[in-house]
């Protein structure tokens, strides 16, 4: 599946054929991923981002969620995902490389990912979970028109120490009048 965000950013679903491009973008920015994602230190090889691609296939395949890639211009730069939970819900999660970030390549891509999954598939609400001391990224549901719901506290562990997770949440309603 492929889902054209503008002129230069297109989200294309994760295949098995990107594990060694998409290992080599993780290994790359490993520092800069791992301040915030849990996953980043668990992939230490091809092999383990490819038992991740095999994940992300069982989801699509089991109409559970989508795994993309975020390209730009042409180049891999992030990822950027949705699971679909009870109740017409779905939870996005998204990482980009370094040198884009700030750039508003993630914020266009959410944009375009809250559309298609409000207007496709209909689902009624729409998550993103962020670590509370993650400010760069809490920014994007924030401009996206996302309610503050609420703070799990103490809910992931990065590098030995608890971090709680910020919930955004916003119903289908609300985004259409914004």
């Amino acid at each position: 599946m492929k889902i054209v965000v503008d002129k230069d950013i297109v989200l294309e679903t994760l295949k098995e054929k990107d594990v060694q491009e998409s290992f080599e973008l993780v290994d790359r920015n490993r520092g800069y991923l791992r301040e915030w994602l849990h996953w980043v230190d668990k992939t230490k090889s091809v092999e383990d981002r490819m038992k991740y691609i095999n994940y992300a296939l069982n989801k699509q395949n089991n109409n559970e969620g989508l795994d993309f890639k975020i390209k730009y211009c042409d180049t891999l730069i992030g990822s950027i995902g949705y699971d679909l939970g009870d109740f017409k819900s779905a939870e996005i999660g998204y990482w980009i490389e370094k040198q884009y970030s700030g750039k508003g390549i993630v914020t266009k891509c959410c944009e375009r990912l809250i559309e298609y999954l409000f207007k496709e598939l209909k689902v009624h609400r729409i998550v993103i979970k962020v670590a509370e001391k993650n400010i760069k990224s809490r920014k994007i549901p924030e401009r996206l028109g996302f309610k503050q719901e609420g703070i799990l506290r103490d809910v992931d562990i990065l590098h030995g120490q608890y971090h709680s997770d910020v919930i955004y949440g916003i119903l289908e309603n609300e985004y259409n009048k914004k």
